[in-house]
Formats: structure tokens, C-alpha cells, sequence
């Protein structure tokens, strides 16, 4: 699949400008990761690779702001972004809650509904 990639965009390379900001969902270079349904979801998540200037990342974020989404910069990849790692840790806790017979599916689908709807105010680290 890298084989495949590194073609394409060596084949690109001949038809855009060089001042051309390439982004893709899941690749290197600046990675713009887009939430379903795309045209709906505000919220992207712009991956920072080693390969990838500060200019290039400032330049992805006007144009995510300028297009009405709402950029977060990821200063480095990691398995699982930002957005699913904190999903997969309210899941993990979630199921534990269940298993333990501390509250039910229902009443914990309760909780996270209701967590969904309201800003958490998060201390600064």
C-alpha cells in the first residue's frame, strides 16, 4: 500500500503547484482527520507529523477555520487521535460499570447522553 501511495504522489507532484498542501485521512504528510458526516461534523483533527513544517500546519488550520470547522492540532501521531482515544476510555469505563452491576445499559446510555450535552470544564494541565 506505501508503494502505492509514494506513486501517487510522486505522479501528483507533476500537476500541482509546489506550494500545494496535500491532506489526507490516514496517511503522512498533514493527516485531516474528518468526523461523519463530514458536511455535518464541525470538528477535525490536524496530525502533525516529523516531516511536516509549523507553516504548512498553520496554513491547514486557517483553511479548516475558514471552511466553518473547528481544527485541533495534533503535535504528533498516535494510535487512535484524540477523539476515539477519549471515546474508548468512556466505552472501557462504561462496560466496566455494566459488569460490575453497578448501574444498567440504560442508565449508563443515560449518563453518556447526558455527558454529551454538557461542556466539561477540564483543568489545565
Amino acid at each position: 500500500m506505501e508503494e502505492i501511495k509514494k506513486s501517487f504522489f510522486e505522479e501528483l507532484d507533476g500537476y500541482v503547484r509546489k506550494d500545494t498542501i496535500i491532506a489526507t485521512n490516514s496517511s503522512r504528510l498533514v493527516n485531516l482527520h474528518c468526523f461523519n458526516p463530514a458536511l455535518v461534523m464541525k470538528l477535525v483533527e490536524v496530525v502533525q507529523d516529523e516531516h511536516c513544517s509549523d507553516e504548512t500546519i498553520a496554513a491547514v488550520m486557517e483553511f479548516c477555520t475558514k471552511t466553518n470547522k473547528s481544527p485541533i492540532h495534533l503535535r504528533k501521531e498516535n494510535d487512535g487521535f484524540v477523539v476515539n482515544r477519549i471515546l474508548r476510555a468512556i466505552e472501557t469505563e462504561a462496560w466496566y460499570l455494566i459488569s460490575e452491576g453497578i448501574c444498567s445499559t440504560l442508565e449508563v446510555d443515560m449518563a453518556a447522553s447526558w455527558v454529551s450535552t454538557t461542556r466539561w470544564n477540564v483543568p489545565s494541565v
